[in-house]
C-alpha cells in the first residue's frame, strides 16, 4: 500500500512540531495504513506518546502532536468520509493519548 500524500508530508516535515521524526513517521504510516487495524492504530500512538514523554514534553504538547499527526495523516478515503467519522478517529486517538500518557508503567 501507498503513504498517502498528506502521510508523506507529515513524514518529511515532522508535523512542524518538535516531534522526533520517527516517532511521527511511525504514527503516520499506522495512520495511513491502519485504519483496518483498530490495534495497530493503538499500538502506535501509544508508542508515540510513551517517546515523546520519555523526550520530556508535556501532556498537552504530545497530545498537540498526535491530534496533528492524525488529521495530516488521514488518508483520503477517510477525508472524504463525513466528519463524524473523522472526528470519530481523532478522538480515539486522543483518549488513548491521554491514557499511554498517564499510564502507570
Amino acid at each position: 500500500m501507498e503513504t498517502s500524500p498528506s502521510a508523506q508530508g507529515l513524514i518529511s516535515a515532522g508535523g512542524g512540531s518538535p516531534a522526533p521524526d520517527s516517532d511521527v513517521a511511525a504514527l503516520a504510516l499506522a495512520i495511513d495504513r491502519g485504519l483496518d487495524s483498530e490495534l495497530a492504530l493503538r499500538q502506535a500512538v501509544c508508542t508515540c506518546v510513551r517517546a515523546l514523554k520519555g523526550r520530556g514534553l508535556t501532556p498537552e504538547a504530545v497530545l498537540i502532536i498526535v491530534k496533528a499527526a492524525v488529521r495530516q495523516a488521514m488518508p483520503s478515503t477517510l477525508t472524504s468520509q463525513p466528519i463524524e467519522a473523522r472526528e470519530r478517529l481523532t478522538s480515539q486517538a486522543v483518549r488513548w493519548c491521554v491514557e499511554a500518557y498517564f499510564r502507570a508503567d
